[in-house]
C-alpha cells in the first residue's frame, strides 16, 4: 500500500514497482505443510489477478527470523501483535474474520 500511495503521488500506475503483496495470518499449527496449504489456497483465490502473494503465518516467524535477520525474536501472540512491529503500520490493513462464510479451505 505504501508503494501505491507513492505511485499515485508521482502520477504512476498504482501497481507500478510492487513486487508482491504480503498476506499474513496467525495459525497455531507451526508446520511448513500447513503454511504451504494456506499459501496455495490464497493464491487460488487471486489466480485471476496479475499479482504475486507473499503469504506468512505470523505464528511461525520466530522460527526462521534468526537465520534471515541474524537475531531472534519472541514468538508473536497474534497477527495484531506481529503487525504492531512493522515499521509501516500506518499503511497496514488488518482484517478479523467474523467466522461467517468460511469455505473450510483456509481456516
Amino acid at each position: 500500500m505504501v508503494q501505491t500511495i507513492w505511485n499515485l503521488a508521482r502520477d504512476k500506475t498504482p501497481s507500478d514497482d510492487i513486487l508482491d503483496y504480503d498476506l499474513v495470518y496467525y495459525d497455531r499449527d507451526l508446520s511448513e505443510e500447513r503454511e504451504r496449504s494456506v499459501t496455495r489456497a490464497a493464491q487460488e483465490l487471486v489466480a485471476d489477478l496479475p499479482i504475486t502473494l507473499d503469504v506468512t503465518n505470523e505464528a511461525r516467524v520466530h522460527i526462521w527470523y534468526p537465520e534471515v535477520f541474524g537475531y531472534g525474536i519472541q514468538p508473536y501472540q497474534s497477527t495484531e501483535d506481529a503487525i504492531g512491529t512493522w515499521p509501516t503500520t500506518a499503511t497496514a490493513i488488518g482484517v478479523r474474520s467474523s467466522g461467517r462464510g468460511r469455505t473450510g479451505s483456509a481456516k
